[in-house]
């Protein structure tokens, strides 16, 4: 059976960025190089449409995503990808898009004066090239922790301001810190939203829950980029991911059991 990968990156940046871990530039040209050579890059859209139809899936099938905004995604991240032709799935979290309003988790972080995030303008030119774009709430909320009709507003309320911004139908969502329940996915349901995207590490095959995709988080630390392309396989293809899971979950364990 065909096996479908999803990755998630944050940022693209030399810069360090202690709690996101941004790839390095250098790194993720490498990194999109190597897809490009050794995988087969479709868009998230297309990838999901085959998983919801039950269709083969094109061999070594991998899309590429990105998380809230930033604008090292314009900066770094598009000429790269624009260079290698590989699609890409930008996720906006839109209240802090063209507002320089700064994420309340990198306000400690970012004291620079340039714009963190995304403009419009920018997204707009992605967009025009290519570059798709989808949903990632208003404010970034654990959707499973606020009330429900401000789930449905966050859910909602983010596409339609997407779709007026780049004048296309936005079909695709990703849950902010991959936290989503049963009710959560109806609503994104809904919404109208064809596909979704969690955090949980792995695979997608046919047939699996198009509302819940697995997908990759890639956050090597840099010393592990010397071991390219072996540490690289290791997260795309969701091992490190599986091993983080389970070194949090036995962290916790051992935590409660100190108490």
């Amino acid at each position: 059976m065909t096996k479908a990968l999803i990755i998630c990156y944050h940022c693209v940046k030399d810069e360090a960025f202690p709690h996101l871990r941004p790839a390095k530039v250098e790194d993720f040209e490498n990194q999109m190089r190597y897809l490009s050579k050794v995988y087969n890059p479709i868009s998230l859209a297309r990838m999901s449409q085959h998983i919801q139809n039950g269709t083969s899936l094109p061999s070594k099938a991998i899309a590429v995503t990105f998380d809230d905004g930033y604008q090292d995604n314009y900066e770094n991240a598009y000429p790269i990808l624009t260079k290698y032709h590989i699609p890409a799935t930008v996720f906006l979290t839109t209240g802090f898009i063209g507002t320089g309003e700064i994420p309340r988790w990198d306000k400690e972080y970012y004291k620079a004066d340039k714009a963190l995030m995304l403009s419009w303008e920018q997204v707009r030119e992605m967009s025009d090239s290519g570059i798709s774009f989808g949903s990632h709430t208003l404010t970034h909320p654990f959707l499973t922790r606020i009330p429900q009709k401000q789930a449905q507003r966050e859910i909602y309320l983010s596409r339609n301001i997407i779709e007026q911004q780049i004048g296309k139908p936005v079909t695709t969502f990703a849950y902010p810190g991959g936290n989503f329940d049963s009710e959560t996915k109806e609503i994104v349901k809904d919404a109208g939203y064809t596909a979704a995207v969690s955090t949980i590490p792995g695979h997608n095959t046919i047939h699996d829950d198009v509302h819940a995709l697995r997908r990759n988080v890639i956050q090597l630390q840099s010393v592990f980029h010397r071991l390219f392309p072996l540490s690289f396989l290791a997260e795309i293809t969701g091992l490190l991911g599986h091993a983080r899971f389970y070194y949090h979950r036995m962290k916790r364990l051992w935590l409660t059991d100190d108490k």
